[in-house]
């Protein structure tokens, strides 16, 4: 199923948006379920307001389920010259829909690392992926 335009930049401002509650610096994901709501930034940000920021990569003008999409977290350049981060999470979740029906499983993807060990899927928190050391990173 293809999506529209609109339909993937939400998919891209949720992704974001998830990336907003990371404090780099101290996250510990103890229980997936359980977002602060106070957290989430319900706009996209513009360069320069936010210190990091997902990528993916080829900028694909929609999503296509079963292809495959290379995401990459940045440091916003307008904010800092050399940005470096230690700690991060990415999480995958299912878009909720009333019209859902309870007997399906909702997909949600699948995350592959990358060769780099930087990163590995969360102990805690089910399709998640976390950092691998707290050595800094700028992407």
């Amino acid at each position: 199923m293809k999506r529209t335009p609109a339909q993937f930049a939400l998919i891209l401002t949720k992704l974001m948006l998830l990336m907003s509650l990371v404090a780099f610096e101290g996250v510990t994901c103890y229980k997936c379920d359980v977002l602060k709501s106070e957290l989430i930034v319900t706009e996209q940000t513009k360069p320069g307001t936010a210190k990091y920021f997902l990528e993916i990569a080829d900028k694909p003008e929609e999503y296509v389920p079963e292809e495959r999409y290379e995401i990459i977290i940045k440091g916003d350049r307008f904010v800092y010259m050399n940005p470096k981060f230690k700690k991060f999470i990415v999480t995958l979740e299912p878009k909720s829909n009333a019209d859902d029906d309870d007997n399906v499983t909702p997909q949600t993807g699948k995350f592959e690392l990358g060769p780099d060990g930087l990163s590995r899927f969360s102990d805690k928190c089910k399709d998640t992926v976390v950092e691998a050391n707290t050595q800094p990173k700028s992407q």
